[in-house]
């Protein structure tokens, strides 16, 4: 395992922030989740060399099973490195400090953030609610991707709501978005409805972050 790095740079398209670093062993304890549970609708191993193979042949005396076969295959980690990746955030597309480890069984490394979470701090709440959206406007819930100009985001629509259309106000220091609706007349379950969005701007993003008409704070990239 190479040695503790105690600080690292977060590179903007902006500028640069000096952050705390964790150590590839932290991080690997952070991806190390322990051994998985046996595959569903397979026996457990005893000893074969194939992991996640049965135990039995199937065939007149083997396991039966309708269910889809999962395979299960064990990762090995034969290595280490230090790197960046890209992550897209409220100042643009970043390059982030990560742990690469190279993994036996696939082709890339996986990469695990190396920033220390004493670094990371939530978005602040506003300090007076928002005012109510006028009807027919809806407010953005997060990033789906970002690709150059190109914004994909998820509304909070209803479930009943039609008629539905991106708008974005675009400046030179910020991008925002939200949704026009057209609200139901009818009766309708009182639920919110995630709807992606694709609006193309006069400029790549850059640096600029995304507000959400309603609160005004950055929308993050959605998890996956």
């Amino acid at each position: 395992i190479p040695p503790t790095r105690v600080g690292g740079e977060i590179r903007f398209p902006d500028g640069r922030l000096t952050v705390p670093l964790v150590s590839a062993a932290e991080a690997y304890r952070q991806l190390d989740q322990g051994d998985p549970e046996p595959c569903p609708g397979r026996p457990k191993r005893q000893g074969l060399p194939s992991p996640g193979g049965p135990t039995v042949e199937p065939g007149p005396d083997g396991w039966v099973t309708s269910a889809p076969q999962t395979a299960c295959l064990a990762l090995t980690v034969t290595g280490v490195t230090f790197g960046t990746v890209p992550v897209h955030t409220s100042r643009g597309e970043a390059q982030v400090p990560a742990w690469l480890f190279t993994i036996e069984e696939l082709a890339t490394p996986v990469a695990r953030l190396a920033v220390a979470s004493t670094a990371v701090t939530p978005v602040p709440e506003p300090a007076t609610p928002p005012r109510p959206l006028p009807d027919g406007l809806v407010a953005a819930q997060d990033l789906a991707a970002v690709d150059g100009a190109g914004l994909t985001v998820r509304l909070g629509v209803g479930a009943c709501d039609t008629g539905i259309t991106p708008l974005v106000w675009e400046g030179p220091d910020a991008v925002v978005v939200g949704g026009g609706v057209t609200r139901s007349t009818g009766v309708c379950p009182d639920l919110l409805k995630l709807e992606p969005v694709t609006v193309t701007l006069a400029a790549p993003l850059g640096a600029r972050p995304v507000l959400d008409v309603f609160t005004g704070a950055p929308l993050s990239i959605a998890a996956r």
